[in-house]
């Protein structure tokens, strides 16, 4: 079993193990998702940091239901979000995403925020 010390050393930003995702944007040639373009005109569309939040004109809030999370590598996450936009706006349902690419990496890196 790995110890405390160890495990810290190997998050620290000195360490091999450690990807600074903010790197990896220069190669990205856009900040945004293309499959934005599909959600309707009509609807809802909210965008802070880290999330956007997309709701139908004609659908309300649930008080309680069922939360579905997705996940996604860079490689995927278009295709994915693109399919999403789809699926959740056929049925009127409400959903957010992350709002950028630099987003996407954020809250998927070893030093996301876990609680929320």
């Amino acid at each position: 079993m790995i110890g405390e010390e160890d495990y810290l050393e190997s998050i620290t930003k000195q360490s091999p193990f450690f990807v600074d995702h903010a790197s990896m944007l220069p190669s990205m040639k856009r900040d945004h998702w293309i499959a934005e373009s599909l959600i309707p005109d009509t609807w809802y569309v909210t965008r802070r940091e880290p999330w956007t939040y997309v709701s139908s004109p004609n659908g309300k809030m649930r008080v309680n239901g069922w939360k579905i999370h997705l996940s996604a590598t860079k490689e995927n996450a278009e295709k994915i979000l693109a399919e999403v936009i789809q699926i959740c706006c056929k049925y009127n349902t409400t959903f957010k995403f992350q709002s950028s690419h630099r987003d996407f990496l954020n809250c998927n890196g070893k030093a996301a925020n876990r609680s929320g």
